[in-house]
C-alpha cells in the first residue's frame, strides 16, 4: 500500500501543486480563507477535504486572532459548488472550541 501513497506536507501559502490533485487534503487547527480555497482546488474529483479550525468566540471578535478563526457557518459556506459536506462537528483543542468539517468533491461524470 505504501507504494500507492504520496504524502505531501506543504505550506499551502507558497506550494504549487501544478496539475496534481489529491484523494485527501487535510488541515488541522489552521485557518486562512485564501489557503482554504487553494486546498479545495487540490482535491481530486471524488476526493475528500478534511478541515479543522479553531472557532471564533465572542471574546475574540475584533482581535488580531479573530482572522485565524472560523466564523459561524465557515468553512462549509465557502466550499465550491462541487463539494458536499458529509460531516460537520464541534471539537475542542486545549479548551478552545474548534469546528470540524469533512466534504467530498463530486466525481467526474461517468466515473
Amino acid at each position: 500500500m505504501a507504494d500507492r501513497l504520496n504524502l505531501v506536507q506543504a505550506d499551502l501559502g507558497c506550494w504549487e501543486p501544478g496539475e496534481t490533485r489529491f484523494a485527501l487534503v487535510l488541515s488541522r487547527l489552521f485557518w486562512d480563507a485564501a489557503i482554504f480555497h487553494r486546498a479545495c482546488e487540490a482535491v481530486m474529483p471524488g476526493g475528500v477535504l478534511a478541515w479543522e479550525s479553531l472557532a471564533l468566540s465572542g471574546a475574540e471578535a475584533g482581535t488580531a486572532s479573530a482572522k485565524r478563526r472560523v466564523k459561524p457557518g465557515e468553512p462549509a459556506c465557502l466550499l465550491p459548488a462541487d463539494f458536499t459536506v458529509v460531516h460537520e462537528g464541534q471539537g475542542n483543542c486545549d479548551s478552545a472550541p474548534s469546528r470540524i468539517m469533512i466534504a467530498r468533491r463530486s466525481p467526474l461524470p461517468g466515473a
